[in-house]
């Protein structure tokens, strides 16, 4: 049965199924004697041709798509069983057919073993072992030879060599690498498209006459996993090794659009069930000529405009980086440990030659030869150009200077030199946000001064101003990435959100910090600009995080404004070692669930032995204190829950004495530590341990503060 006569499982309705492309040479049907001989071999006979060439097949059943026959456990012994088995590739389900010129009957030999396909003891009895049966013309007495070797014909299409997407006809969607993944053997799929290097393909002739397909994100080839003849053999990326794997055939078709043939196979690249969803799985397929085997190959740049990371083809751990993440012109380049900070972060600007610009987020500046062979960021803008690296398993993309020198990393400083196309000047590009998730200050271009929560506070409604550099957390900021260049942008200490006061549109109208709320005013969209800064822009009002009237005294307002790319709107993110205090901001997720009958709140961290006052209401409390404490040992452990706060008294204890003991809860007590009976000596004042009977000890000053300050009433929240 010829590949093409069985339904084709991606095929549209009413389009029809086409015989394989290389196959005709080794398709019969088996007919149990009787049956009138298949077409091909009728035509070849005819042509005084043998029906089947000699040479090396896989038997499958069309009785299902990849079930083949098989030498049990590859066995070479006389007489071992001959059965079907899910396709596997190995030689004990390839079989030599071969000719015998006298009598025009074939054999067939495994090539396992060496032993020949027979029929136990020459028997004619129906159910013998493989068995022989009456001819009845049904799928059970149907058998594809498949050519391990077939003969594809070399590309019909021209397609001259550089960078495209691969857009299926089915869809219009993209051939896309999963998850942008640089492994060799990650997925290939179809994906809506976005415009990042995982849908980049660099395709280039191949001197036999093919074409090889390179991902540009991951410098890895289009493969055939394990050159499976079978259709549904599956498509991944894999490290280039020049086999029939990696070749393909691209045919032209009328409406413009190219069939992508495997060389190892004859079998097509097919969007599975000629699916529209994102995720399809994509395959290799019976040529059909249907929409799920037609691609549309768009020329585009190598590097998509927006912002890369580029990493050296030997070392993806490493990355293109600006020295100290400096944002002085004249500062070396270098290859360092990828670390997802501005410093590594390419804005890629695509000329209208084609040629591509390279600028720094953390500086603005470009990327540009320097002296000595050097490469530096600099005022001045370098048109570079792209290609394909040619040599190593793994291709990256060489970018060339204007003067024809390439950029190498082969040491730590990147430098220039003579193109050579080798695996020192080839750059894997990752397709990133312009910034990562992670704490930073945010500074204004204006005056060198950072964005600054006033006066450290954390109420709800505190002011956003501009300050000179302090390095408190009031001027730490987490910048949390929802996509598309969305980010969600809030107070590293306090953990409220960047937000514009009620939401206003208009011109002049505050920015704060607020509790998050998920709302469009605490939503950021970040731009790089001409002048290679940041601008934020508010999702809610499409207006600019902006410094009021650009002025750059201490305690400037910020506010919005419309976008007019001045100064004022101009903004660069700088990595901080700002650490907050996680056991802070979850004493304040607690509370903010919280109300009292007074103005004061106390949580009790017993995992962390902290104690925390706040000031404030429900969902708006403010710490105003944080104190290391001394909680219940895991024998007498201090009782979890909600409680308030009663009596309180001066001291108690025999053989110690405790000062100023507050309860909460029977006989659950904030006091201070231990110290001699009657005396201000301290018996035992560790702190931070879990060694009480129960109470919350604490510094003699602190719980003073508590005696003398928490009114009765007060909410006493107690956790792990």
């Amino acid at each position: 049965a010829t590949r093409g006569t069985a339904p084709a499982e991606g095929a549209a309705a009413g389009e029809p199924a086409t015989a394989a492309e290389g196959a005709s040479a080794g398709t019969v049907t088996a007919t149990g004697g009787t049956a009138a001989a298949a077409e091909p071999a009728a035509a070849a006979r005819a042509a005084g041709k043998p029906p089947v060439a000699d040479g090396d097949y896989v038997v499958r059943s069309t009785l299902g798509a990849r079930t083949v026959l098989d030498v049990a456990g590859a066995s070479r012994a006389d007489g071992a069983d001959v059965r079907l088995w899910s396709y596997n590739g190995t030689a004990a389900q390839r079989w030599r057919v071969s000719r015998d010129a006298a009598t025009g009957l074939y054999s067939l030999t495994s090539l396992a073993s060496g032993r020949a396909l027979d029929v136990a003891g020459a028997s004619t009895r129906p159910g013998t072992d493989v068995r022989l049966w009456t001819a009845n013309g049904t799928a059970a007495q149907r058998f594809e030879l498949v050519p391990v070797a077939p003969r594809v014909a070399p590309s019909t299409a021209r397609v001259a060599a550089g960078a495209y997407e691969l857009r299926p006809a089915c869809s219009g969607k993209a051939l896309d690498v999963a998850g942008a993944s640089a492994a060799a053997g990650a997925d290939v799929r179809q994906w809506s498209r976005n415009s990042t290097c995982a849908q980049r393909f660099w395709v280039e002739p191949d001197p036999g006459g093919y074409h090889r397909v390179f991902n540009v994100g991951s410098g890895l080839a289009l493969d055939v996993a394990g050159a499976d003849l079978l259709p549904g053999a599956d498509v991944r990326q894999w490290s280039w090794n020049g086999t029939a794997a990696q070749l393909w055939s691209l045919r032209a078709g009328a409406d413009g659009t190219v069939v992508l043939v495997s060389a190892a196979n004859g079998l097509a690249l097919d969007v599975a069930g000629a699916s529209r969803a994102d995720g399809a799985g994509v395959r290799a397929w019976t040529p059909n000529g249907t929409a799920a085997q037609r691609w549309r190959l768009v020329a585009v740049p190598p590097l998509p405009a927006g912002t890369v990371t580029l990493r050296p083809a030997r070392s993806l751990g490493s990355a293109v980086d600006v020295a100290g993440g400096s944002a002085a012109p004249g500062t070396a380049l270098q290859a360092h440990r990828a670390n997802g900070t501005p410093a590594q972060k390419l804005v890629v600007g695509v000329r209208g030659d084609g040629t591509l610009t390279l600028r720094p987020v953390c500086s603005g500046l470009h990327v540009s030869p320097g002296p000595s062979g050097s490469v530096v960021q600099s005022r001045t803008a370098t048109a570079w150009s792209a290609s394909l690296s040619r040599s190593g398993s793994r291709r990256g993309l060489v970018l060339t200077a204007p003067d024809g020198r390439a950029l190498a990393a082969g040491g730590a400083s990147l430098s220039l030199a003579r193109a050579t196309g080798d695996a020192s000047q080839a750059f894997c590009p990752l397709s990133v946000g312009l910034v990562d998730d992670g704490v930073y200050t945010i500074s204004s271009a204006v005056g060198g001064k950072v964005l600054d929560v006033a006066g450290g506070s954390w109420k709800n409604g505190a002011n956003v101003q501009i300050y000179s550099p302090n390095g408190s957390g009031a001027q730490a900021f987490r910048i949390e990435p929802i996509g598309g260049n969305r980010y969600r942008i809030t107070s590293a200490m306090t953990g409220k959100a960047l937000d514009v006061a009620g939401a206003a549109n208009r011109n002049g109208a505050n920015v704060q910090q607020y509790a998050r709320n998920g709302t469009g005013a605490q939503i950021w969209t970040a731009k790089f600009n001409d002048a290679g800064y940041l601008v934020f822009i508010n999702k809610a009002t499409n207006r600019a995080l902006d410094v009021a009237g650009a002025r750059n005294a201490n305690g400037t307002n910020v506010d919005i404004w419309q976008q007019n790319d001045t100064a004022a709107q101009n903004w660069r993110v700088i990595p901080t070692s700002y650490t907050p205090d996680s056991v802070l901001q979850r004493a304040l997720n607690h509370a903010d669930a919280r109300g009292s009958s007074t103005r004061y709140l106390i949580t009790v961290d017993l995992s962390n032995t902290r104690t925390i006052v706040f000031e404030g209401s429900r969902g708006d409390w403010t710490p105003i204190r944080n104190w290391t404490v001394s909680v219940g040992a895991p024998s007498t452990p201090t009782v979890t829950g909600d409680f308030t706060v009663s009596d309180r008294g001066y001291s108690f204890g025999s053989g110690y004495t405790c000062y100023y003991w507050t309860r909460f809860y029977g006989g659950y007590l904030f006091h201070s530590v231990l110290y001699n009976e009657g005396t201000r000596t301290i018996q035992d004042g560790r702190l931070g341990y879990k060694i009480s009977h129960g109470c919350v000890r604490m510094n003699i000053n602190d719980a003073k503060w508590i005696h003398d300050s928490i009114p009765s009433g007060t909410h006493v929240h107690v956790y792990n």
